[in-house]
């Protein structure tokens, strides 16, 4: 009796954990992933940005609550950032070697694309983990990038937190109308 009781409990065990996921790596990442205090791209930076149009500041990331519209030719104080992503999708057609020389993908693996961290390197969602690769001739859909096919692009937000003239602090999603963003420039 003891033991059909305990075999009873163990099959129910395996049989929830199962059910549930438990001890499953994820299928792929949050979705959306955010990635904090990011930057997007090559010589981005964060400091006094300059209004290149009249761009509403919202009380919080995702908020429709307009706190300030700021008013071109003045400025702000950009603070910090998150890019919002909705992961890409590449499919490894062949076995390849990350650029971290410790990560191999094989056929069939998948590779979720995050947000991108310049100089053709990319965070990358690949078995649960979060790596850094250079996947550019893969996401060029350049003809020497035969171990992977883009399936689809990511696609993405970023959210400035700004400090303003009248000392109020809130957030844009639309860092296309400042300048003075981008240290090449």
């Amino acid at each position: 009796m003891h033991r059909t009781l305990a075999l009873i409990l163990l099959l129910g065990g395996l049989v929830y954990a199962l059910l549930s996921g438990v001890g499953q790596a994820p299928k792929g990442p949050p979705s959306p992933y955010v990635a904090k205090d990011a930057c997007p791209f090559e010589g981005c930076m964060y400091g006094q940005w300059s209004v290149l149009k009249p761009t509403p500041i919202y009380e919080s990331i995702g908020s429709g609550a307009v706190i300030e519209t700021v008013l071109a030719n003045t400025h702000v104080e950009a603070v910090t950032g998150e890019v919002h992503v909705v992961a890409g999708l590449v499919e490894v057609r062949a076995s390849h070697t990350a650029a971290d020389e410790k990560t191999t993908y094989k056929k069939g693996d998948k590779l979720y694309l995050l947000d991108y961290l310049g100089e053709g390197f990319t965070n990358v969602w690949f078995n649960g983990q979060i790596i850094s690769d250079d996947l550019s001739d893969v996401t060029a859909g350049l003809p020497r990038a035969t171990w992977a096919k883009l399936v689809k692009k990511p696609v993405s937000t970023w959210w400035v937190k700004v400090t303003l003239p009248s000392g109020k602090t809130g957030w844009t999603n639309q860092p296309e109308n400042f300048g003075n963003k981008d240290r090449f420039e």
